[in-house]
């Protein structure tokens, strides 16, 4: 059995598209992609056990803390030096998250205690206990 091309041979004469074209299909693939997983995938919805305290206030705070991290860290790996300007701005922002989350957590347990009525209050104790109690399923 032989063969007409050696392989490299062969692959060197394949027409190679242009940029234009490989472009156009690769934006055809993530288009394709994009709709398939809006289409398949469900929407995500914060779980019954999510932090009910939790507000876009405190994710935009968490998100500038990361941000000044991040450039902390470049200016570290780039200067081989600590910069004492952002360890503040880190230090401050951190505090200030902090004071934020407290804040959050108290108003929604007096928040949530008001709301109590007799017919929960028990429910609010068990949450203080922080243990979930799931009711064990029947056996069959």
């Amino acid at each position: 059995m032989t063969r007409d091309l050696d392989p490299w041979q062969a692959l060197r004469q394949l027409e190679v598209p242009s940029p234009e074209v490989l472009d156009a299909a690769a934006e055809a693939l993530n288009e394709a992609l994009i709709a398939a997983t809006e289409k398949v995938v469900p929407k995500s919805e914060p779980c019954k056990q999510s932090k009910k305290w939790w507000s876009k206030e405190l994710t935009a705070l968490k998100d500038l803390l990361s941000s000044q991290r991040q450039e902390a860290r470049e200016w570290l790996s780039r200067y081989q030096d600590e910069n004492t300007h952002w360890t503040k701005r880190i230090k401050a922002t951190a505090n200030r998250l902090a004071r934020e989350i407290k804040k959050a957590k108290r108003e929604w347990v007096e928040m949530t205690l008001q709301e109590a009525t007799s017919k929960n209050v028990w429910d609010v104790n068990k949450w203080t206990k922080g243990t979930r109690q799931y009711p064990s399923p029947a056996i069959q």
